[in-house]
């Protein structure tokens, strides 16, 4: 009786299973990870879509695969797009950045992407971009921005004086000075310092007559929250002002102080005639 052999496979059949089973498993792992990702050729055409990025662009996959990624960008983003992936090359196969989608809700979404270049021996296979949303973030640090614009804005044009300090404490936590972190002019206006040479300075350092008593005051506010008010003749610079401490972020706290010298004058003026009068 004849027995019936199986051929034994070839070396190159066992290097197509080994590749076969191992883009299997890379596709299994891809298609569980929440970040978007993607690969296409190198002329921009999608050859592979994970779940996640189905599912956030609101489309199956078969309407994705062959379309081109750059179909999906903010058309201002197509030109930088192009020119980071003609940068990928072997010595820098990575790059990210942020670039905008038109979603299919008809939003512009930011989202970061981090594109790698795929290498055979005859040069660039594929690209894989693997994305992640990023628009709240971008969004808030925008808000931040421009919040930060308008105070500056606001405080530079303030007629009182302001500055903004951080409390420097000793070893032992005790507050004994105070740094400059933001002056407007009127401050140097006020005070006849000059403004360019007093942020990342101690108090003590432009005012060595400070006492301890008025840092211990404004350690509280800076530490407790309990906004502080009074009136104060400062001697070294000759004047008396008006001055409201609060506290922005605990340990810093900030003066919006107004020059009432030339009404003191009167009122000491006025309490003389009165005198006079008696």
């Amino acid at each position: 009786m004849a027995t019936q052999t199986r051929d034994k496979p070839s070396g190159l059949s066992v290097i197509e299973g080994v590749f076969i089973n191992r883009e299997l498993d890379y596709r299994g792992i891809v298609q569980d990870q929440t970040e978007l990702i993607c690969r296409f050729n190198p002329q921009k055409k999608l050859v592979f879509v994970n779940d996640a990025f189905c599912s956030y662009i609101r489309k199956k996959r078969q309407d994705l695969i062959g379309k081109g990624f750059i179909y999906f960008l903010h058309t201002q983003d197509c030109k930088k797009f192009e020119e980071l992936l003609s940068s990928l090359d072997l010595k820098n196969p990575v790059a990210a950045a942020e670039h905008r989608i038109k979603h299919s809700n008809g939003d512009i979404r930011w989202l970061q992407w981090t594109h790698r270049a795929i290498f055979d021996d005859r040069g660039i296979l594929e690209f894989q971009a693997v994305g992640r949303d990023m628009t709240e973030r971008i969004m808030a640090e925008r808000a931040l921005r421009e919040s930060e614009d308008r105070y500056r804005r606001l405080i530079a044009k303030m007629f009182n004086g302001f500055a903004l300090f951080e409390i420097i404490c000793d070893r032992d936590g005790k507050p004994w000075d105070c740094r400059f972190i933001e002056v407007n002019p009127s401050f140097g206006e006020i005070t006849g310092v000059n403004t360019e040479e007093v942020v990342g300075r101690t108090l003590r350092d432009i005012f060595p007559e400070t006492k301890q008593s008025w840092i211990n005051a404004c350690a509280r506010v800076a530490f407790k929250g309990k906004p502080l008010q009074f009136k104060k003749s400062f001697n070294q610079i000759g004047k008396d002002l008006e001055v409201l401490a609060y506290s922005p972020i605990k340990g810093q706290f900030a003066t919006v102080f107004t020059d009432v010298t030339e009404r003191v004058k009167m009122e000491m003026a006025l309490r003389e005639r009165e005198n006079n009068f008696r």
